[in-house]
C-alpha cells in the first residue's frame, strides 16, 4: 500500500490537533508538554497550548500550574504531564 504525502499530513494533524479544550484536559490528551524557558518566538508550551487551549494566553500553564492535577518532571526534556 502506498501512502500519498497528503494522506500522511491529514493523518498527523488528525492525531496532534484537536478541538480546542481546556488547559488540563489538553495536556492529558498529548500526554507531555515540553516546557522552554526561551521566547524567541515564544515558549515552547505556549506555542504547544494556544492551539488547543480554549483562550489560551502565554503563561497561563504557569499560573494555573497549581490547580491542575498535572505533574512537572524531567526526562529528557523538562515538561509537564
Amino acid at each position: 500500500m502506498s501512502v500519498t504525502l497528503a494522506q500522511l499530513r491529514r493523518h498527523a494533524v488528525a492525531r496532534s490537533l484537536f478541538t480546542r479544550t481546556t488547559l488540563e484536559r489538553a495536556i492529558h490528551k498529548l500526554g507531555f508538554v515540553q516546557a522552554d524557558p526561551i521566547r524567541a518566538p515564544a515558549r515552547a508550551q505556549d506555542l504547544t497550548l494556544r492551539q488547543r487551549v480554549r483562550d489560551y494566553r502565554a503563561g497561563d500553564l504557569e499560573q494555573r500550574y497549581p490547580e491542575l492535577a498535572i505533574e512537572e518532571d524531567y526526562f529528557v526534556n523538562y515538561g509537564f504531564l
